[in-house]
């Protein structure tokens, strides 16, 4: 009886197996027969753990395959029930990384960051995919503004310190920045700074920062050399510098780089707003009220704000 059970499963699993597996079930079979000639009873619980072990692999198999194939909807609906059916599996960290990679890939950040940190979170990530995970994790939680899950990519990256590259801790500041949490961020881009201070993009940094905690003069010291140039950081360095100057009072000055900034640049309407408060400070109000209703009807951000303060003047 129990050679009839042996045969019937070994069939049905070398069916839908690639070679390599049809040799494995093919020598468990071998050992079956064995343990039954020498008159053992059969060994139901190996069997069925052996079974359960090859069809948790294939199944894991098909999902990475259908990543592979960039069939992303397939494959996010494989590693999910992956996920729902092996509760224990040793591969659940790999299966968060790889669900993580469908919605990322397609743009779906949010859900992408909240799996990279799962797969983290969840147990040994094998070592090729812990500096993906994080980059990629970083980035989404950047793209998707859930600033929530901060907390856990940071004891990400504390515990995977030895694999954190400057591509991490660049995005690492930034989430750090935009969640608020200025004094950590400002003391990685220092550390940055201080060994490559030619570096555009740590200066930058070093500049937001240091406005963040009203160091205002030294922010004036760093975005002053990005101003210059046709670099990607000119027009940010410029409003940013315009707004470092009006916090110090230099109002002529702000304006000047206030007006700098083009229309087509990121900052533009927030530089017209700001432009706008420079001539409020200054009493010139008809030239306030011009700018405050332009940006109010046609700027890309700081539109509720510029109709607030229209009304108010």
């Amino acid at each position: 009886m129990g050679g009839i059970v042996l045969n019937t499963v070994c069939s049905t699993l070398l069916k839908p197996l690639n070679r390599p597996n049809r040799l494995v079930v093919a020598s468990l079979s071998l050992v079956m027969v064995l343990v039954l000639l020498l008159g053992g009873s059969t060994p139901v619980n190996a069997l069925d753990s052996s079974f359960l072990g090859l069809q948790e692999l294939r199944d894991y198999r098909t999902a990475v395959g259908l990543l592979k194939a960039e069939d992303y909807r397939l494959a996010r609906t494989q590693y999910r029930k992956f996920l729902r059916k092996y509760p224990e599996s040793d591969r659940r960290p790999g299966a968060y990384f790889g669900l993580a990679e469908t919605h990322y890939l397609t743009d779906r950040y949010d859900s992408a960051a909240v799996n990279y940190l799962r797969s983290l979170r969840s147990g040994s990530l094998a070592a090729k995919y812990v500096k993906p995970a994080l980059k990629r994790g970083l980035h989404a939680v950047l793209e998707s503004g859930r600033t929530d899950l901060t907390p856990g990519y940071v004891e990400a990256v504390q515990r995977e310190s030895a694999v954190v590259d400057e591509e991490i801790d660049r995005r690492y500041v930034r989430v750090l920045r935009a969640s608020g949490r200025t004094e950590e961020a400002l003391k990685k881009a220092r550390d940055w700074y201080r060994d490559q201070p030619e570096s555009p993009f740590w200066r930058y940094q070093m500049g937001v920062l240091s406005a963040s905690v009203k160091e205002h003069d030294r922010a004036v010291e760093l975005f002053e050399p990005l101003t210059k140039g046709d670099t990607e950081y000119r027009d940010r360095a410029r409003f940013n510098l315009a707004e470092a100057l009006y916090e110090q009072g230099k109002y002529d000055r702000a304006a000047e780089y206030y007006r700098s900034v083009r229309d087509d640049a990121g900052f533009g309407s927030r530089a017209k707003y700001g432009l706008a408060w420079v001539f409020i400070k200054k009493r010139n109000m008809n030239r306030a009220r011009k700018l405050l209703r332009d940006v109010a009807e046609n700027g890309r951000t700081d539109r509720a704000n510029a109709a607030r303060d229209l009304a108010r003047i």
